[in-house]
């Protein structure tokens, strides 16, 4: 089994080159769904509060110690993504999505997934959460490789495969399913997320929620291809996540998104006034912590968790390295982006062009 990192880097000046076209790496062997996880496998989320696991322990899991069971090759072809089955050391056994942090291109950033996570934790309770949970692991290389079929250079000064896994949602409908299935507006095929429908947003207090804080955090993480592909939903109760936020917060916006019902724009007509307040009592400093969205200490030639300190390195990278220190998170550029959009939304507050219910 592949023993599981977690996380740290030395002083080194940090070089993850940024490459606007990547290989395919070949798939991972194993078969998704092949291996018998923990029950339940459901998140707490909605009405849902029985059979179902809480966020904050499943944050707890996936940045924990853990050990890669098998590997399997993404539905979809998600920009080399692979899906983990991983075991915790008290036995839990589930799927996560895998991006690793080589895998950056101008057009993929796996760590938007970590970030998008720490950005909807500002606005949302642990229930209301719309992104599945996220955090950074670094993998044993030879058994990452072993384990995933392709090869990774490790982390600079370290034996380990950084990236981030993100809870991948066997429970899920693709968008597909729950149109048939009519959870969720729309004809399956469609590319179109047509996700806001207004007469089930006034009669359905469930759905107008999940919808509004769906739309809130689509738009303060600037999201640029929430197309149909990037949703899945839970059934019953219904409950949709945004699932691939590796194009976000900056990012080129996808032109295909033209035309289309775009969640990255707002397009409820009002929030839910719990979530205004959270907004409206965020201060900068909170939306400054993105700028560390997780840091990681060495530890021989492990890198393991750290308390996050104050930022340092230089304004225009996500990856930099101090001492035996190495933080993970946004830009300068990219945490002003989201404090103005964090603005943006206070203004369609407070002049009455999005409401509160």
């Amino acid at each position: 089994m592949a023993a599981g990192g977690i996380l740290g880097v030395g002083g080194v000046a940090l070089a993850f080159t940024i490459v606007s076209c990547l290989p395919s790496p070949p798939e991972p062997t194993g078969a998704l769904g092949a291996v018998r996880l923990s029950e339940p496998t459901a998140l707490c989320v909605g009405p849902r509060s029985r059979d179902c696991r809480r966020v904050p322990a499943i944050r707890e899991a996936l940045a924990g110690p853990v050990t890669i069971v098998q590997a399997a090759a993404a539905p979809g072809g998600q920009q080399g993504a692979a899906v983990l089955t991983l075991r915790s050391p008290e036995g839990l056994v589930f799927d996560a999505k895998w991006r690793s942090l080589g895998g950056t291109s101008r057009f993929n950033d796996p760590l938007a997934e970590l970030a998008a996570d720490r950005l909807q934790a500002l606005v949302l309770p642990p229930r209301d959460i719309v992104i599945p949970p996220a955090a950074p692991q670094c993998f044993e290389h030879a058994e990452y490789e072993r384990r995933l079929g392709h090869e990774r250079d490790p982390f600079p000064e370290s034996d380990c495969v950084l990236g981030f896994l993100s809870l991948w949602l066997p429970d899920a409908l693709g968008m597909g399913e729950a149109r048939h299935d009519h959870v969720v507006p729309g004809q399956a095929g469609d590319p179109d997320p047509g996700l806001y429908d207004a007469e089930r947003f006034e009669a359905e207090p469930a759905y107008a929620r999940n919808l509004a804080n769906l739309n809130l955090v689509a738009f303060l993480l600037a999201h640029g291809d929430a197309h149909a592909g990037q949703f899945v939903v839970y059934e019953d109760p219904a409950h949709v996540f945004l699932v691939d936020n590796s194009v976000a917060f900056g990012l080129d916006h996808r032109s295909s998104m033209e035309g289309r019902q775009d969640l990255a724009r707002m397009v409820v007509p009002a929030i839910p006034e719990d979530v205004a307040a959270r907004l409206r009592a965020l201060e900068r400093a909170d939306v400054d912590s993105l700028r560390v969205a997780t840091e990681l200490r060495r530890e021989g030639r492990r890198l393991v968790a750290a308390e996050p300190g104050p930022a340092f390195g230089e304004d225009d990278e996500e990856v930099r390295s101090q001492g035996d220190r190495v933080q993970l998170g946004l830009t300068t550029e990219q945490v002003e982006g989201v404090w103005q959009r964090v603005l943006r939304v206070r203004g369609f507050l407070d002049d009455g062009a999005l409401g509160v219910f």
